[in-house]
């Protein structure tokens, strides 16, 4: 299961990890919080063993800026 683009910096997504209910988190990068938070949110995926999919609707610098991440 994926989820997570509505979910808002890695506080929005602790519940989710910590009760396993996703293989997969799809953070927005525009909604949750940028770069710099999307690398935290990744890393606590990674300590769930949850892969994390970026999710974007936002076009070319969006998908630049999860690239990056």
């Amino acid at each position: 299961m994926c989820v997570g683009e509505k979910h808002y910096a890695r506080y929005g997504i602790r519940d989710v990890l910590e009760s396993y209910v996703a293989d997969v988190i799809m953070p927005d990068i525009t909604r949750g919080g940028g770069p710099r938070e999307m690398k935290r949110m990744a890393t606590m995926a990674e300590a769930y063993n949850v892969l994390v999919a970026p999710h974007n609707t936002n076009g070319p610098l969006s998908t630049l800026a999860n690239s990056h991440v």
